[in-house]
């Protein structure tokens, strides 16, 4: 990728040194904007980023770029005293390409480039932290990452179409006496191994839990993921939308909310005047969480630093004091809905 760039760059300057300085300086740019990128909002930048230039200048302001990382100011420092050198040993003009030169050297550009689309556009992405980096090394897994800005076009559809299916199945909205409030709960932890199989143990596995079959809608949901990507389940859930419509391996909350989204959180809010508000027992810079929260329409948001951590399994914060931080919260809920 970065040999295909300086010689793209050489083919059309027509000179060596400058086709490296200006080449190298464009990726160490890339590196910058990654390590800040990282930096602040704990994962890489990516393509989709790049359409989201004018929100990153308007929040500049709150950030703060000093102290300078390390890393960047070695690799400068590096870049500058390279090009001092270069510039010292190459301060004769040397000719330029010849035209013909010039055609052979896109050609070669041409092909690489080909190769490197059809090599990337078949490579897994990893969205998770730095992991893209880790397995992909940064400037391959950026590359790959270009396959997902656009979403592909459902066959047959229409906006016409939606606004059809929009007017078969909308409700008479009816602002009911009293509102109740709405308890969510996505445990990833919880595990009923009755449904593995009959199998007999000498007391009752989840007595309480048992018991909801009888006084509550009971039934079983189909996950679209498994073991990972918890956020996906989220976006499915509060957005309904489905992931099959995406692109393998994305997670929206990261690649495509990055403005006010329509989601149950928005409807309750501005139908009902509902308080919008999101836990989650881990840390906050887990798939872009903070971001996409907000602009689904949560008003308040908790996370790890939040929960006492009094009551911990292994490493994480347990369920029980998950639920009674929930707990805490309802009960401090005052008159309007939850």
């Amino acid at each position: 990728i970065v040999a295909t760039v300086i010689l793209l760059l050489f083919s059309l300057i027509g000179r060596v040194i400058p086709s490296i300085v200006i080449g190298a300086g464009l990726f160490m740019l890339l590196s910058t904007v990654n390590v800040y990128v990282y930096s602040f909002r704990g994962r890489l930048f990516e393509p989709l980023d790049i359409f989201s230039a004018s929100t990153a200048m308007n929040v500049m302001g709150n950030y703060s770029l000093l102290p300078i990382p390390t890393g960047i100011l070695w690799g400068w420092g590096i870049f500058l005293a390279t090009l001092g050198v270069l510039y010292f040993y190459h301060r004769k003009r040397k000719p330029g390409l010849t035209a013909k030169k010039r055609i052979i050297l896109l050609v070669l550009c041409a092909i690489s480039s080909v190769s490197i689309f059809f090599y990337a556009v078949n490579l897994k992405t990893y969205h998770w932290d730095k992991e893209g980096a880790l397995f992909n090394g940064y400037y391959l897994d950026f590359v790959a990452k270009f396959k997902e800005i656009t979403v592909p076009e459902p066959e047959n559809y229409s906006p016409e179409l939606i606004a059809q299916l929009a007017d078969q199945y909308a409700q008479p909205e009816t602002q009911p006496e009293k509102l109740p409030h709405l308890i969510v709960i996505m445990d990833e932890a919880f595990s009923d191994l009755t449904v593995a199989g009959d199998f007999a143990t000498n007391q009752e596995v989840m007595p309480f839990v048992s018991s909801l079959k009888e006084n509550t809608v009971s039934g079983y949901a189909l996950s679209s993921v498994y073991g990972g990507n918890t956020a996906n389940s989220e976006y499915e859930f509060l957005t309904g939308n489905s992931l099959a419509w995406l692109s393998p391996n994305v997670v929206p909350y990261q690649q495509y909310i990055r403005s006010s989204t329509y989601s149950m959180v928005s409807y309750l809010k501005s139908t009902y005047g509902y308080r919008c508000v999101s836990m989650h027992p881990y840390l906050s810079s887990g798939w872009n969480r903070p971001y996409a929260y907000a602009y689904l329409g949560f008003d308040q948001q908790y996370y790890a630093e939040h929960f006492p951590q009094k009551n911990i399994v292994r490493e994480f914060i347990s369920d029980q004091e998950s639920f009674e931080f929930l707990i805490k919260t309802y009960e401090a809920q005052k008159d309007e809905p939850l």
